[in-house]
């Protein structure tokens, strides 16, 4: 009977020994592919604000309004190119009817909300979930000076009626410095696994 019990405890040890690596794995790649996309959203934000910036300064806000119509979106298809990733903004309150977020988009977005209310910093508004074969991350967008131009609760009459004209549906204003607008979104297959994993960075 002795003889039983010890094998049986064996038999568990290893079992449980050669589970461990296998939990490693899924811990850094977790964490590989959260620095990755940390690394796409810098690079995406790093090309659309000074481009925004450089356009307001030579033709003004109005004109300007086509470089988060047109330009984010083709920033967004480059890296999605280079990297695999794909990179999508979306907000509770969308401008564009394309930045609806779906049912997780939604819940992290009110979460991220709620932690700002809270007085978390920026740095600590992201997240991430990975499922059977993808894996997602979002960063919240928090509204700044230059948001305020097109996303603030007193726009300039030109701008918002330039918004009107583009976006019947607009609902992105009201915002105030410091508030969390929305988020980049950005999700990429990768080898299935077993269970879905969600987390903090």
């Amino acid at each position: 009977m002795l003889g039983v019990l010890v094998t049986l405890l064996q038999a568990l040890v290893f079992t449980t020994a050669a589970a461990a690596p296998a939990i490693a794995d899924d811990s850094s790649a977790a964490e590989r592919n959260v620095a990755e996309a940390r690394g796409v959203v810098t690079q995406f934000a790093g090309m659309l604000k000074p481009l925004l910036q450089s356009e307001i300064q030579a033709v003004g806000p109005v004109n300007a309004i086509h470089v988060c119509a047109e330009k984010a979106p083709e920033l967004a298809q480059t890296l999605r190119e280079e990297t695999g990733w794909h990179i999508r903004r979306v907000s509770l309150q969308p401008r564009n009817p394309g930045a609806r977020p779906d049912v997780w988009e939604t819940e992290q977005l009110r979460q991220f909300a709620a932690e700002r209310r809270a007085g978390a910093a920026p740095s600590e508004l992201n997240t991430y979930l990975l499922g059977a074969d993808t894996f997602r991350y979002m960063q919240a967008q928090i509204t700044d000076g230059l948001c305020l131009l097109c996303h603030g609760d007193s726009l300039d009459p030109a701008i918002e009626h330039a918004l009107q004209q583009r976006y019947p549906e607009d609902k992105a204003t009201g915002y105030k410095l410091g508030d969390v607008r929305g988020a980049i979104s950005l999700s990429k297959r990768v080898a299935p696994v077993d269970n879905d994993a969600v987390g903090s960075p």
